[in-house]
């Protein structure tokens, strides 16, 4: 029988941005949905007392945890409670790394075939342009043309060199 988690990852800073409100939404109506706790960011503002949720390692000095490390993290909770299947909840623009990296982490710890990422259909719907604001503090998430310039190297790095970037 499956066990269902929920990865909510953010897009910007700070949690109350719009993106991160609209993840916020999904992750929560998806825990609702399906009786799953929640892994997400500090940046995910979810409340605590409403929902059985978990966050991410996040040290106020360094900034927004690398997404890999993210992933890694979100596996060995799943680990932990016994959870075989992953809902990734995050922005459009943001979707192929979170898979990529939750999927890479499924595999160094050897889950491959015991716990599954999957991609609720929400997320997909809405056009990139509506993820970013100007409102973010994080320069790449205001704008398309700003996340690309980053994202671009990112999807053509090895993931030998990415591990060591992003770890």
């Amino acid at each position: 029988m499956q066990k269902n988690g929920i990865v909510a990852f953010a897009f910007g800073q700070p949690w109350y941005v719009l993106p991160n409100l609209r993840i916020l939404e999904s992750a929560q109506k998806r825990s609702v949905q399906m009786q799953a706790p929640i892994f997400t960011q500090l940046d995910i503002g979810i409340d605590e007392s409403d929902f059985c949720v978990t966050f991410a390692t996040q040290k106020k000095t360094d900034g927004p945890p690398p997404t890999l490390r993210i992933a890694r993290e979100a596996v060995q909770w799943a680990i932990k409670n016994g959870i075989t299947q992953l809902w990734v909840i995050c922005a459009r623009p943001h979707w192929w790394r979170c898979k990529r990296d939750l999927r890479f982490a499924i595999r160094e710890a050897k889950m491959k075939g015991r716990i599954k990422a999957r991609t609720p259909v929400e997320i997909m719907d809405s056009e990139r342009r509506q993820w970013f604001t100007l409102k973010s503090t994080q320069p790449r998430t205001r704008s398309f043309r700003e996340w690309e310039k980053r994202e671009s190297i990112l999807r053509r790095m090895p993931m030998i060199l990415y591990k060591a970037v992003a770890s």
